[in-house]
């Protein structure tokens, strides 16, 4: 949990230098709904964003339960309650859900690499390990060469 807090606080600083190279307010970065929207108002993408946040909410919700039960010992080896509901159906949902945010994940961040003139493997990155990229992003060199008019 510590870990999970330290590597959300360096990320919301990392992301803090980045708006404000894009000309945006940093303290937008820290806000935790505001700052993701900000990210996709950057990459252009805003339209992505409600469908985002609602399969993130619902993934959230499905692993936390998944895990919950698994945890309590009431799923066995063969992905089934123990009043034999198969939870394989669930467990693909969970799958499904978090590829789909990946893949929004990886938009977002093939345009923010675009936004900066950095490559596309830059962006696959910032969407894949954004705990290595984005830092790279704010405290390197990179210029933003197209200053975005973001809220």
């Amino acid at each position: 949990m510590i870990i999970k807090i330290i590597s959300w606080l360096f990320l919301a600083i990392c992301w803090w230098k980045v708006f404000e190279k894009a000309g945006i307010k940093g303290w937008k970065a820290i806000i935790p709904f505001y700052g993701d929207y900000t990210k996709f108002k950057l990459g252009n993408k805003s339209f992505l964003y409600i469908p985002y946040l609602i399969l993130d909410i619902i993934e959230s919700a499905v692993s936390f339960i998944y895990s919950a039960l698994w945890t309590l010992n009431m799923i066995d080896v063969n992905n089934q309650l123990d009043m034999g509901v198969d939870l394989g159906t669930l467990n693909a949902l969970r799958w499904v859900m978090m590829i789909a945010l990946l893949v929004i994940d990886l938009f977002i961040g093939m345009k923010i690499a675009d936004i900066f003139r950095k490559s596309k493997w830059f962006g696959v990155g910032l969407g894949i390990i954004p705990l290595v990229f984005v830092p790279v992003l704010a405290f390197g060199k990179s210029i933003c060469v197209s200053k975005a008019e973001v809220l």
